[in-house]
C-alpha cells in the first residue's frame, strides 16, 4: 500500500483461524473474522496487473473451495487505486466508505469497504461451469460401468455450475459445505437434493446412484434405475 509503514503479522499469521497464501510478488492474508467470513488483507510489490488479478483470483477459489469461507472483506484505502482495481476486476461489490481512516504522510485517507460473496463468486466462474459438466460426465459413465445403459442426459447450465462446485469442495476437503451449498441451490431450483451417507470414506447419495469417494478420486457403488428424468 502507499506510504504503508511495515507490519509485523507474525501474529496473525501464526493464528490457525487465518489463512496465509503466497502469490507471484506478494502475499494475501485472510484474516477469521467470524465463522464463514474473512477480511482479505492484500500486499502486492511487483508484477502486472494481469498477474495481480490471476493471484487474487486464485486466492479467492482457494479460499471459497478448501475453506468455510462464505465471504472475503476488503478494506481498500482510496489512494490504492491498484487495489480498488483489483477488487472490480476478481468479482467483489463495492459496498460503502467511511471518512479519514487511513493516515499518511500526506494526509488522511477515506477507506472503501468491498465485499466479495460466494452466490457472485459462483455466478462467475467458467471453470465451475466446466467442472460441473465434467463431473456430469463422470457420473453417467459410473452408471454406464453398473449396467444403466442410457444416454447422458443434457442439464442446464445453473445445475452444471452447482455440480461444479460441489465436485471441487469434496476435492478440497469441504464435502460437507458442498452438499449444504448445492442442496440450497436444489432447493430453490427445483432439482432433487443429494445426501451425505458416510463421511470416511466419504459416500454420497445423488437419488440415482450411491457413490464413495476414496484416494482423491469416486466411483459408483450402486446405481437405481427411473429415478430421475
Amino acid at each position: 500500500m502507499p506510504d504503508a509503514a511495515a507490519i509485523d503479522a507474525s501474529e496473525q499469521v501464526a493464528d490457525l483461524n487465518n489463512v496465509l497464501l503466497i502469490a507471484d510478488g506478494g502475499a494475501i492474508l485472510f484474516v477469521w473474522q467470524e465463522p464463514g467470513i474473512y477480511e482479505a488483507r492484500v500486499g502486492f510489490i511487483d508484477g502486472s496487473d494481469a498477474g495481480h488479478v490471476l493471484s487474487l483470483a486464485k486466492a479467492c477459489d482457494y479460499m471459497f473451495l478448501q475453506t468455510d469461507a462464505m465471504q472475503l472483506l476488503f478494506m481498500v484505502p482510496n489512494v490504492n487505486l491498484a487495489l480498488e482495481r483489483l477488487c472490480s476486476e476478481v468479482g467483489a461489490t463495492y459496498e460503502f466508505f467511511r471518512n479519514q481512516l487511513w493516515p499518511t504522510k500526506d494526509g488522511v485517507y477515506n477507506i472503501n469497504f468491498w465485499a466479495f460473496r460466494y452466490d457472485d463468486w459462483l455466478r462467475k466462474s467458467s471453470r465451475m461451469l466446466e467442472r460441473g459438466y465434467e463431473f456430469a460426465v463422470r457420473l453417467a459413465q459410473e452408471k454406464i460401468r453398473l449396467g444403466q445403459d442410457e444416454e447422458m442426459p443434457r442439464l442446464e447450465t445453473c445445475l452444471y455450475r452447482a455440480l461444479g462446485q460441489l465436485s471441487a469442495m469434496i476435492e478440497g476437503g469441504q464435502g460437507e459445505k458442498g452438499i449444504i451449498l448445492y442442496n440450497r441451490f436444489a432447493r430453490f431450483a427445483g432439482f432433487p437434493f443429494v445426501a451425505l451417507v458416510a463421511r470416511n470414506p466419504l459416500m454420497i447419495d445423488f437419488g440415482d446412484m450411491l457413490v464413495q469417494y476414496k484416494n482423491g478420486d469416486f466411483k459408483g457403488i450402486l446405481v437405481r434405475q427411473g429415478l430421475r428424468a
